[in-house]
């Protein structure tokens, strides 16, 4: 008789599962984006007081600061309160690049129910994201560190992609690779691309504009 061997079914992937696991992952990736982007504001006077009007900004408590964690959100909305209340929505990101050198379009409305339902959509997001602490993420620019580990984190930036390149040719020592372009020193080194389209919305005292997107 033929021999019969059991064989095991794989297992049926779990869609929400795979779901989350893509979220978490895309999350991971705005968090080290906001730092790569941080660390790419350079070492000038000028960089350094943007930075720390930014963080003082940050920590006066005048605004708010949530990530959308449950879903992707590449929607962007900025919403404008004074006496004559507005929205502008398109496909800018609140960026350098984004608002004055891409190609983009975005469109103004004034009329009462577009800005009110805006306003709506905005909230309802809002009361589903989460306290995301930028504050933390720019005040460890400004960690002091020995002047040693300095000295080795520029000894990598250096040498350290020959270093890589020697360790893949000879096959010795190719535990070596190089780290993130995050600083590790207190100052810069680092880009803001994102695995997922999470946003980071915003919300001031005077007004409540929105990064909502990638």
């Amino acid at each position: 008789m033929p021999e019969h061997r059991v064989r095991r079914l794989k297992d049926t992937p779990n869609p929400a599962r795979a779901g989350q696991a893509k979220l978490g992952s895309a999350l991971k990736g705005h968090t080290r984006t906001l730092e790569e982007d941080r660390d790419l504001l350079g070492f000038s006077h000028e960089a350094d007081a943007g930075a720390r009007r930014l963080l003082r900004w940050l920590t006066s408590g005048s605004v708010e600061v949530r990530r959308l964690e449950d879903a992707f959100l590449h929607g962007k909305a900025f919403i404008v309160s004074s006496h004559d209340e507005g929205v502008i929505a398109g496909s800018s990101n609140f960026t350098y690049a984004g608002l004055p050198r891409n190609l983009e379009l975005n469109l103004g409305h004034y009329g009462p129910t577009t800005v009110r339902q805006v306003r709506e959509w905005f909230d309802e997001l809002w009361e589903r994201a989460t306290d995301f602490d930028l504050a933390a993420l720019y005040e460890a620019r400004f960690e002091p560190h020995l002047p040693y580990v300095v000295y080795l984190r520029m000894l990598h930036e250096r040498y350290g992609d020959e270093l890589a390149q020697e360790a893949t040719d000879t096959g010795v020592g190719q535990s070596i690779s190089r780290p993130s372009r995050r600083m590790d020193c207190g100052a810069p080194g680092g880009s803001w691309p994102s695995d997922g389209e999470c946003s980071s919305p915003t919300r001031s005292a005077s007004a409540r504009p929105s990064s909502l997107g990638s």
